[in-house]
């Protein structure tokens, strides 16, 4: 579904952006000037025939008519977001590794070596962690950098 919102404000920033005026990009695309003013304003949408022409005239694509070229915007939003929760993930699985790194130490019953068997759990969870965070963090750099 067309939205007449993004697609007025899409035309006239562009077109402003190219210095032209409403008559020339009228001409540009076999219109009239009031036809333009009318999508500029939202009081209609182009016919969907025009708009490869218009995109043309334009000089953007056809999607980003509808986007207003915020889809990288989008992307990289996401991306942030999934670097969070993939923190926050990785930090919860160190933390549970730690958690129950400790219980493990204390409940051998030994209270002279709970804190060397804590190290020794905590360090098998963060080795075998590493691997996993790496990809990730690269992963995600690759998303970011596109």
């Amino acid at each position: 579904m067309m939205n007449s919102a993004n697609i007025a404000e899409v035309i006239s920033k562009r077109r402003k952006e190219l210095g032209l005026t409403q008559k020339q990009l009228a001409d540009k695309i076999a219109v009239t000037d009031k036809a333009v003013s009318k999508w500029e304003r939202g009081v209609g949408l182009p016919d969907t025939s025009l708009l490869p022409s218009i995109a043309e005239a334009l000089d953007i694509d056809v999607q980003t008519l509808f986007t207003g070229g915020n889809q990288n915007v989008n992307r990289k939003n996401n991306a942030l977001r999934n670097y969070v929760i993939g923190f926050v993930i990785i930090f919860a699985v160190l933390l549970l590794g730690f958690i129950f790194s400790i219980i493990t130490a204390v409940s051998n019953g030994n209270d002279i070596l709970w804190l060397h068997n804590v190290i020794d759990v905590f360090a098998g969870i963060i080795i075998l962690s590493i691997p996993y965070s790496l990809l990730y963090w690269l992963g995600i750099w690759f998303v970011t950098r596109r």
